[in-house]
């Protein structure tokens, strides 16, 4: 399990870095191929037949495994503030097992540690828990806050600075837009899409985090306080040179030869 341990340390370790989503973007090919495949495989390896014999087993070795992650969750979730309501989504939302559950077990199977019948507990412990584990999740999520008092009042207070650009069509928010990744990333940020669906940004350098969305011809840009004055500057300095082009576009526009040079460039004779 040395592979695991090492693969879970490095990503934990890069997970509140700035290459956190350039990793992720890089490595999603690779996920979308091999995640199927593994889980095909180990589904493959169980032999029902085998799981005869030990069916009642597997059913305490569940009900101990769900609650063994309900305890050891919760309980130190209460220590760090939250009240029993939410410890029990904490607990009830890390009761799925996955992939390392399979994998331990089927180590254990090629190695001979286990046989056909311990490897189907396992795999009805996953099982089980994958499904019963949304349903305890969604009916821990009715009812209030998981905070104790004196902790969520400190949790209201996050201050946050939002920048709302409206401008004059979709057209040209997706052009500032661009202009606003590139200023970005010049000023050393990682700039990453956090979203499929809509254009969604997250601009990130050492502390720094700003979030950046369109939504047709408007542009949200939002930060903490601290940094509130950075990202009105890049965003102030693209806005200047924006109206700059704007306003040599117009000039261009109203010369009498502008339309004249460029059927010149376009028809003119080779080498003229």
């Amino acid at each position: 399990l040395a592979m695991i341990i090492g693969a879970y340390v490095t990503s934990l370790s890069l997970s509140r870095t700035d290459l956190l989503h350039e990793i992720r973007e890089r490595l999603e090919g690779v996920y979308q191929l091999l995640v199927p495949v593994f889980f095909c495989v180990m589904g493959m390896l169980v032999n029902l037949r085998a799981m005869r014999g030990v069916l009642g087993f597997a059913v305490i070795f569940t009900l101990a495994a769900m609650a063994g992650k309900l305890l050891g969750c919760a309980l130190p979730a209460v220590l760090r503030g939250f009240n029993l309501r939410g410890a029990w989504r904490i607990g009830a939302g890390m009761l799925p097992r996955g992939e390392v559950t399979l994998l331990v077990a089927g180590i254990g199977l090629a190695s001979g540690v286990i046989g056909n019948d311990l490897f189907g507990v396992a795999f009805f412990t996953l099982l089980a828990s994958a499904i019963i584990a949304p349903c305890l999740f969604a009916r821990s999520l009715e009812g209030g806050s998981g905070l104790r008092p004196s902790h969520q009042a400190a949790a209201d207070i996050v201050p946050e600075r939002r920048l709302e650009l409206t401008l004059p069509g979709a057209a040209v928010a997706d052009f500032l837009r661009f202009r606003l990744e590139q200023a970005f990333r010049q000023e050393a940020f990682m700039v990453h899409r956090i979203s499929r669906e809509a254009p969604v940004y997250q601009i990130r350098k050492e502390n720094i985090v700003i979030t950046m969305q369109q939504e047709q011809q408007q542009l949200v840009l939002s930060t903490s306080a601290a940094h509130e004055a950075v990202m009105r500057l890049i965003v102030l300095e693209e806005i200047v040179a924006l109206k700059d082009m704007l306003a040599g576009l117009q000039e261009l526009q109203t010369s009498a030869n502008f339309g004249n040079n460029i059927l010149a460039g376009l028809f003119g004779a080779p080498g003229a």
